[in-house]
């Protein structure tokens, strides 16, 4: 199984063709696409989808069915817990909050993390866009968030719950090599902000895992597609 997860900047119609034929994904979580059949219809036959604005939201598409579990935290937004096969996943596209500035970006990612907390035991995927670097952790001290990502990350321990690049790299948060976010699309700003997160059980049977090059994905989007094959 290939599950893939990418920023896609918009238009997400215009790059599906792209995704599928490069990368050939089983599941894809797309962070900034729209509504499907609204604009397009996807050329997979299962999807998921939430957003404020039908232009712009937090999509899943897959070949194989979804089974959709109740939204718990109505203060986060752009989250979907879901089952697909025997797995638990939680896909994210964490947002600013003007509105709540505690529960921005890392803090809705922990706030969603803690409602669901009764269900970590499961074989689980967590997985997408958090806009979050432990770099960043530490600026929480000026700005206080609910949760920052090394709180998230001991959270996610607990339940041998890892990330799969750091795991498959053997590199520690806040010293990754690849990023995965070119701020403005300028190689000179690069950071690591998207991630796949996977138990102890699906973790011992990864396979690759990979992060698109620059010089492959740029034209799309600022984001690079985050994908880990899982035997």
């Amino acid at each position: 199984m290939r599950i893939v997860t990418w920023n896609c900047n918009g238009a997400y119609r215009k790059k599906e063709d792209q995704l599928k034929s490069r990368l050939n994904p089983e599941i894809t979580i797309i962070q900034e696409c729209e509504k499907p059949g609204l604009k397009y219809n996807s050329q997979y036959p299962h999807h998921l989808w939430i957003g404020d604005n039908d232009n712009k939201g937090l999509g899943i598409f897959s070949l194989n069915p979804l089974v959709e579990i109740e939204l718990r935290d109505n203060k986060s937004k752009y989250y979907l817990p879901f089952l697909y096969n025997d797995f638990l996943v939680i896909a994210f596209w964490t947002k600013n909050d003007i509105n709540s500035p505690r529960n921005r970006y890392i803090g809705q990612a922990f706030n969603v993390i803690n409602w669901y907390h009764d269900l970590l035991q499961l074989k689980c995927i967590i997985i997408g866009d958090l806009n979050w670097n432990v770099c960043w952790d530490h600026a929480t001290q000026r700005n206080p968030v609910t949760g920052t990502l090394t709180e998230l990350n001991s959270i996610l321990s607990n339940f041998q719950i890892t990330s799969a690049y750091h795991s498959y790299n053997n590199v520690d948060f806040g010293h990754e090599k690849n990023p995965t976010l070119f701020l403005h699309r300028k190689k000179e700003r690069p950071y690591h902000v998207d991630y796949i997160y996977l138990s102890k059980d699906i973790l011992n049977n990864l396979q690759k895992f990979e992060i698109g090059e620059f010089n492959d994905w740029i034209q799309y989007s600022d984001h690079m597609p985050v994908y880990a094959d899982i035997g």
